[in-house]
């Protein structure tokens, strides 16, 4: 009896060692703490709109727009004169 119970102490350790193993394996539904941040949604905006607003706030100074994020929108490419106001003539 003590010879069978030896041998089977190696094959219960590992076992256990493998269904440790198993449990300690996350599934993909959840977020882990090493994954990157999901992206920002893309923000609809009027690239006349934007584009005035970056000609205004223009200066030695002033910082790169981050865009990566923004979906344009260009209702004025028939118009123009859409950029008349900021722009010399």
């Amino acid at each position: 009896m003590k010879r069978t119970l030896r041998s089977a102490v190696p094959l219960i350790a590992l076992a256990l060692g493998s269904a440790s193993f198993m449990t300690a394996c996350g599934d993909s539904d959840h977020v882990r703490v090493g994954d990157p941040p999901a992206p920002p949604a893309p923000t609809t905006t009027s690239f006349t709109a934007f584009i005035k607003s970056r000609l205004n706030a223009t200066s030695e100074t002033t910082a790169p727009a981050d865009i990566n994020a923004i979906t344009f929108t260009f209702e004025d490419d028939n118009n123009a004169s859409a950029y008349n106001e900021v722009l010399p003539p």
